[in-house]
């Protein structure tokens, strides 16, 4: 829920991103300095559904249905606010207040007055900038204080791993974003261990349809022999490293889903090192069928054959290694 968020801040520019687990009012609060709303397209984006999902979109759109960030908010908070500012505008906010819809059965959105709105915590020394805040959190719903700062704390842990592995390629580069939770800024998990020893690069392939570009690269992740103990930790362990073999999926930069063959070719011992990285654009969501949570894709029959014909080399690569592992342990002995 959390990532459709993130989604709408990179396309909207933001260089940094923080989010805040306030475990004393029991509030969740996402802050960009993007190029924020003004006052009127603040109350079209606040409309459920406002996108068409066959529309056209900029690259780095990474937005489909316009129900994502709302749809999202409404799966863990019964309340929505929004707060937004345009450089050199005023600040605006609407929210939604779940309870007020299911006993009005009306989708009815309130304008949060100005007195309310300078009592936000809306980040001053941002020019512009986008505050999404979910109170009432269906989760910690009578549920007592040490609980839920137990459970916030474990949320943040799992949240900050999820960042660090799905918008990778956003936290790297020279033009790389920062995303915080609670003031502590998130490091990239690159799942293909490029900067790391004993990696090695494969062949890449581009494949076209009406649709857009599609990019194949294979990759094979080093041995963990190259790797230190505190490299294999911060990958989630050596048995989370070896079980990723398989295909990576991403969209317009952000990982989707990875690991496994999706039926293309078994798991196999010996290609635990292996990886294989798609890459497609949002133009190519109906012919791909991504979902409205951004977590599935369907492999169409062309894009499956060029997967396939690819997969073979790193699998080849990474048993290779193995075999070159084994026999040297064998002749240590």
């Amino acid at each position: 829920a959390i990532s459709d968020i993130i989604d709408n801040s990179i396309t909207a520019k933001a260089t940094e991103i923080n989010i805040f687990f306030d475990t004393q009012n029991v509030v969740l609060k996402i802050e960009d300095n993007g190029i924020g709303m003004s006052k009127s397209e603040l109350q079209e984006n606040m409309i459920i559904g406002c996108k068409d999902p066959f529309d056209k979109r900029e690259r780095r759109d990474l937005g489909r249905f316009g129900s994502g960030m709302k749809m999202a908010s409404f799966s863990q908070a019964h309340k929505l606010s929004v707060i937004t500012r345009r450089h050199n505008s005023d600040i605006s906010g609407i929210f939604y207040d779940v309870d007020e819809i299911y006993k009005t059965n009306k989708w009815v959105m309130h304008e949060l007055e100005k007195e309310e709105l300078t009592d936000t915590e809306f980040d001053q020394n941002y020019k512009s900038g986008t505050l999404v805040i979910w109170n009432n959190l269906v989760k910690f719903k009578d549920r007592d204080a040490s609980e839920i700062e137990n459970e916030m704390a474990t949320n943040a842990k799992n949240l900050r791993d999820h960042i660090a592995h799905h918008f990778h390629k956003f936290l790297e580069g020279p033009k790389a974003i920062k995303i915080y939770i609670n003031k502590i800024e998130i490091r990239p998990v690159d799942p293909f261990f490029k900067n790391n020893k004993g990696y090695q690069e494969g062949p890449q392939e581009e494949a076209f349809s009406p649709g857009g570009k599609i990019i194949i690269k294979t990759h094979i992740i080093p041995h963990h022999d190259y790797m230190t103990k505190s490299e294999i930790e911060r990958f989630g362990g050596l048995e989370k490293i070896q079980d990723g073999q398989g295909i990576y999926f991403y969209r317009e930069k952000r990982l989707i889903f990875y690991g496994g063959w999706m039926g293309l070719k078994p798991k196999f011992t010996i290609a635990k090192l292996a990886r294989v990285e798609v890459e497609v654009t949002s133009s190519l969501d109906h012919e791909w069928s991504t979902d409205v949570k951004k977590s599935e894709m369907q492999l169409p029959l062309k894009a499956k054959r060029l997967i396939k014909k690819l997969i073979s080399l790193p699998i080849k690569r990474s048993t290779k290694e193995y075999t070159y592992r084994g026999k040297k342990e064998e002749n240590n002995l």
